[in-house]
């Protein structure tokens, strides 16, 4: 454990709820601590605020003494890590980490040794609850925490557990130190959050620094199915496994003849058939070989795994069937937020999709979905803040119509319901123009689902 911050003086930049669970740990750690944030006190969300009663509180914008006059700046992932004022207490000699960063440096003992963190565009939210569920089910007490939605500081706080399962963005990693996983999870990279990190190359490099400070007895999972990493060489000097479902691999998990079979220290374990996974999306699979390989090297018997991937389930808002309406299936892929994401959705379906696609951008080029929008979707509705780019975009492809809300979205989508079809929201782009996350914009289409569903008769659910 870290234990250079009694006294100091830190600021946590950002109080969301990495900022709120940071500002905890530094306080139970006894540092001198103070939160900011842009927004004023009443726009913050009620868990935001939920400060210890130590901490100094500056809200309604950053002031430039709560940076340069800070011993340590811990960064919650909602502030870019270029910020003005982080810039310039970087160059002032003021240390600026993560709240990733000092949740690990903060660990009980042993530490690194318990901590499993995975990282990529998509599947990484999945595979972490996955890995949890499979290393429980083997009677390993687990923490799973992190991006998930549990802050890694705050698992740190409670009683230790026996395994660390931490879900990594690329925002908590541009603040890392000597963050590391005794075992990582390199899923895949897909752009996104190209306007907060610039270029496609920066956003992977920055998720391979997932495995930096990794040494010879770590381990480094790598999906070689995913264009962007099997050509990559990741830092540090982790053992290396890889996960493919078209080829077997040398070391780690692969399906051969429909069977899901592990590798490792050159013996050979068939787990069962890909059915025994009750999820049929194509990047079910993939999710599932790198979570049985994740769990294997924490420890996992092999037996305990197989018996419990039946039990394994997919989270709301991912490929979630809401039902049927005249006759075409729904459904909700509201955490579909970048291109990568869509391109997987699609390719669970015949030709005959209504897509609804839209939202806010975040600096994506969407020419790459021409392709796949071309072969499935027989219409495309474009809807909220990023329809326009979206349309000229795509122009060509199929026949669209825009809409200025996804209620609005939603109708038109309905209204050329019709068998044979299937309706999906994979919308590509942020909420943050109409919803304050892809959680309520996808509670809020299911609403939406069910209120026509109520007003057609033979709707089934």
């Amino acid at each position: 454990m870290d234990g250079d911050l009694q006294g100091k003086r830190v600021t946590v930049v950002g109080c969301g709820r990495s900022g709120v669970a940071a500002a905890h740990l530094l306080v139970a750690r006894g540092a001198q601590v103070t939160v900011t944030d842009e927004q004023p006190a009443a726009a913050l969300r009620a868990p935001e605020v939920r400060l210890p009663a130590a901490v100094r509180r500056r809200f309604g914008g950053f002031r430039q003494e709560d940076f340069l006059t800070a011993q340590q700046l811990i960064v919650s992932p909602g502030v870019a890590y270029d910020h003005p004022l982080l810039a310039r207490a970087r160059a002032a000699g003021v240390r600026t980490r993560s709240e990733l960063e000092l949740a690990f440096t903060q660990m009980p003992p042993p530490g690194q040794r318990r901590l499993v963190a995975i990282t990529g565009t998509n599947g990484k939210t999945t595979v972490t609850s996955w890995i949890g569920t499979l290393l429980e089910a083997a009677g390993m007490e687990t923490r799973v925490c992190g991006n998930i939605g549990h802050a890694f500081s705050a698992a740190v706080l409670e009683p230790p557990a026996e395994r660390y399962v931490v879900e990594v963005s690329s925002f908590q990693l541009e603040g890392i130190e000597r963050f590391r996983p005794a075992i990582g999870v390199l899923l895949n990279i897909t752009p996104d959050h190209l306007d907060r990190h610039g270029s496609l190359e920066r956003y992977r490099d920055l998720k391979l620094r997932l495995a930096e400070q990794q040494q010879p007895d770590d381990a480094l999972i790598v999906n070689l199915d995913d264009p962007q990493l099997a050509g990559a060489e990741p830092p540090g000097q982790a053992r290396r496994y890889a996960t493919s479902r078209r080829a077997p691999v040398e070391q780690g998990a692969f399906v051969r003849h429909g069977l899901i079979v592990l590798r490792l220290r050159g013996e050979e374990r068939v787990l069962g058939p890909r059915s025994l996974l009750r999820l049929t999306a194509v990047h079910d699979e993939e999710n599932l070989l790198a979570a049985l390989l994740a769990a294997a090297l924490a420890g996992a018997p092999l037996d305990a795994l197989a018996a419990a991937v039946p039990n394994l389930t997919r989270r709301p808002h991912r490929l979630e069937l809401l039902g049927e309406i005249e006759g075409a299936p729904v459904f909700n892929d509201s955490k579909a937020t970048n291109i990568g994401a869509v391109q997987k959705a699609l390719e669970n379906f015949a030709p005959g999709v209504i897509l609804l696609l839209g939202g806010q951008n975040k600096g994506l080029d969407f020419s790459p979905l021409a392709d796949a929008v071309a072969e499935k979707v027989a219409l495309l509705v474009l809807f909220g803040g990023a329809r326009r780019v979206l349309a000229t975009a795509l122009r060509g492809t199929t026949a669209m119509v825009e809409a200025a809300t996804l209620a609005e979205a939603v109708e038109v989508s309905l209204a050329h319901a019709a068998p044979g079809r299937v309706i999906l929201l994979s919308p590509g782009c942020t909420s943050f123009d109409e919803f304050a996350n892809y959680e309520e914009r996808g509670e809020r289409f299911k609403t939406l689902v069910r209120e026509a569903m109520a007003r057609t008769p033979e709707a089934s659910s």
